[in-house]
């Protein structure tokens, strides 16, 4: 019998790291990327698994394959020692929750994950309390949420199958559990993941093998797939502070001026960001005159200016309180100031049109729409995308004529085609490859070119004012600021949201007049 044991061992082994990767076959067509950061010591690296040292991260990888709902891209400053089709990983070898927490900030600044799979504590455990361990990882979870408020967090217990240690991993994991619970109740994106790893599933006092690895993983995706049936993770869009709600800037004057949204409705007293834009009307398009945008050029959720100024168009990065040095993206359209669309004159839009996180360049010129996909340094070659739409330039709202729009209107990341023509307000589905038929949305705006602001009279904007991740309709009437929330297939009845905006018609910038976007 004992020359049967090592084969019976190696033919689980074999097995066990069979189950670690499911076949690439039933994969299913790629939805919307979510970054997921793998965060912890040796077990979130992989120790114990075999033959790859890969730990849970294939065969997860593997099981969101086999849906449709979204991808993942992991995230983080390590990479495995062996070939794998995403290798990063923040797993660190021996590392305590303390020394985590010294590089979280950092880390979540360089890789903004949209997910953190948080599996830390045991080394922690053999020289401390478990009161302990509980509080330092109370302490990093706060500080992820503060590096990024809009973060899903799926925080694991402890491996029940860990010997040595006592009574001290169920009470490290009541109090995990403990943690999330709170955090949920505050309104973050926390949640606890069970991991029921036995002891005949580890390969050492702290590692699990193969067989413990599939429980983790399994695990793992049991929380995303909850969390994306939640809203919590699909819901990316972007805004100046990161949280997905739209924030209103106001551009008067020479300044720049953020009031961020907040949860319980409004927006804050606001902060300058930045200064020295005063002629950037969008009027004319010359060295020193131009038109402001605000997008997320670099996909960190964060709305960026850009600067279309003479035949340049310009980034400045979002840092948080303001806005980073200028660097230029893309050239050639100098006269695309939107008051004019034939063929070499016509208008810029800065939206996302694949779902890749990072904002595209749309180009209204001539009859055409066009998109150049922002590929990381600029913007990649132009194709088209539909026809038909050469007076859609937004100085008359008539049958014919009127006002072009990008907005994620269902949800999936994609921004849609808006088209505001005459009284109504159409939509176009982006299809991934173009636009579908048109269908109505709402009606009642004929008025609504944005060349004077007053009672009846006044602008549309489309912009996720609640964070669920659909575009809502934003009105600018009179002195007011309403909105309407998206509600999947229209907008529902106006609420005013802010006021004492009346001369904010974009037409003139000085002090008390000036224009507004919602970013």
């Amino acid at each position: 019998m004992k020359t049967l044991r090592p084969a019976a061992a190696l033919l689980a082994a074999a097995l066990s790291a069979t189950a670690l990767v499911l076949p690439a076959t039933s994969a299913q067509a790629a939805g919307p990327r979510v970054k997921v950061m793998p965060l912890g010591d040796s077990i979130t690296r992989g120790s114990g698994s075999s033959p790859w040292g890969l730990g849970y991260r294939p065969r997860l990888l593997s099981l969101v394959a086999q849906q449709s709902q979204y991808t993942i891209d992991y995230v983080g400053s390590m990479t495995s020692d062996a070939a794998m089709a995403d290798m990063d990983h923040e797993g660190h070898s021996g590392w305590t929750v303390v020394q985590l927490r010294e590089k979280i900030d950092a880390w979540m600044d360089a890789e903004n994950p949209d997910v953190v799979l948080l599996h830390a504590g045991i080394n922690d455990l053999t020289t401390n309390t478990a009161e302990t361990v509980v509080s330092r990882l109370d302490d990093l979870v706060n500080r992820i949420i503060l590096d990024r408020p809009d973060v899903t967090i799926v925080l694991s217990g402890l491996l029940p199958g860990t010997t040595g240690l006592g009574d001290k991993v169920p009470a490290v994991n009541a109090g995990v559990r403990e943690i999330a619970a709170n955090e949920a109740a505050q309104g973050n994106k926390v949640r606890y993941a069970d991991m029921p790893v036995t002891s005949a599933q580890m390969t050492d006092d702290l590692h699990p093998d193969n067989a413990g690895y599939v429980v983790m993983a399994d695990s793992y995706f049991a929380g995303l797939q909850q969390a994306v049936a939640d809203g919590w993770v699909l819901n990316t869009h972007d805004s100046f502070s990161g949280d997905a709600r739209a924030d209103l800037v106001v551009h008067h004057g020479s300044d720049v001026t953020v009031r961020k949204g907040v949860s319980s409705g409004g927006f804050d007293t606001g902060a300058r960001v930045t200064t020295g834009y005063g002629r950037y009307h969008g009027l004319d398009v010359t060295d020193g005159l131009g038109e402001l945008h605000f997008a997320d050029y670099n996909d960190d959720h964060k709305t960026d200016l850009i600067v279309h100024d003479g035949s340049d168009v310009n980034v400045r990065l979002n840092l948080g309180t303001g806005f980073g040095p200028s660097f230029t993206v893309a050239t050639g359209y100098g006269r695309y100031h939107g008051s004019h669309v034939p063929d070499g004159l016509g208008e810029l839009h800065f939206a996302d049109y694949d779902g890749d996180g990072r904002t595209d360049l749309f180009i209204h010129d001539g009859t055409d729409v066009n998109v150049r996909i922002n590929n990381g340094t600029g913007f990649g070659a132009t194709r088209n995308l539909t026809s038909g739409y050469g007076r859609y330039h937004g100085l008359q709202v008539a049958d014919g004529l009127g006002q072009l729009y990008f907005a994620d209107h269902n949800g999936d990341n994609r921004d849609d085609l808006v088209i505001h023509d005459g009284t109504n307000v159409n939509v176009r589905i982006n299809n991934g490859t173009g636009f579908d038929t048109t269908r109505n949305l709402t009606s009642g705006y004929g008025r609504y070119h944005g060349l004077q602001i007053s009672n009846g009279l006044g602008r549309l904007y489309f912009a996720d004012y609640n964070g669920d991740g659909k575009d809502d309709l934003v009105i600018h009437d009179g002195t007011n600021v309403n909105v309407r929330i998206n509600n999947g297939t229209g907008f529902d009845t106006t609420r005013t949201v802010t006021t004492g905006y009346g001369r904010y018609h974009g037409l003139q910038l000085a002090d008390g007049l000036g224009r507004l976007y919602f970013a």
